[in-house]
């Protein structure tokens, strides 16, 4: 079995996909975050389950810190469309996805890397990325924040606002710039 069904199979086991056709968007989201998250099972990465856990409510409100972190920095880097869905009523393997569009390839890596080292110095640690190759659709996975870059014809194929239409939508607001705040006023106006 090749990687890429290895990695459809672990979705489809840990998430209960159906394998029909009207679920290939989420199967292919849950594909990717399960690909870094099978790539850590493998010891890829070495972040305990236990080192990423705080207390329930510390987790929640540093996990929302980190998606507003998230959306300020891909606005300094001229992304577009930026998204914050909720994801903690309906998936237990991350409370948020920020999603958000570059127009180009160029763009897409400097957001992810940008994003990376802003998560890097609020002391996260990126459990894995997927697509920066082919930079269509970058995932960066910090365990509890999963973050979606697309060029835009990728993420109207996948529209996974549409896809995930059921989690709420975090009022983003006006964004301060990262580079000036620090952990506490990661939040934004919400």
């Amino acid at each position: 079995m090749g990687p890429f069904l290895e990695k459809l199979a672990f979705a489809r086991l840990v998430f209960n996909c159906p394998s029909d056709r009207e679920s290939f968007a989420q199967t292919s989201v849950l594909t990717k975050i399960s690909g870094v998250r099978l790539a850590v099972q493998n010891g890829e990465s070495c972040v305990s389950e236990t080192e990423n856990q705080a207390s329930s409510e510390q987790a929640k409100t540093s996990s929302l810190e980190k998606a507003f972190l998230v959306a300020r920095t891909a606005q300094e880097h001229r992304g577009q469309d930026i998204v914050i869905l909720d994801m903690r009523d309906l998936m237990t393997l991350f409370d948020f996805f920020v999603i958000a569009s570059g127009t180009s390839r160029r763009q897409l890596h400097a957001m992810s890397e940008h994003i990376d080292e802003a998560l890097s110095r609020y002391g996260a640690r990126r459990l894995g990325i997927e697509g920066f190759g082919e930079s269509r659709w970058i995932l960066l996975d910090y365990g509890d924040v999963v973050v979606h870059l697309f060029d835009p014809e990728t993420r109207a194929f996948y529209a996974l606002e549409d896809l995930w239409a059921h989690a709420p939508r975090v009022p983003i607001g006006p964004l301060a710039p990262a580079t000036d705040a620090g952990p506490s006023a990661a939040t934004g106006s919400v």
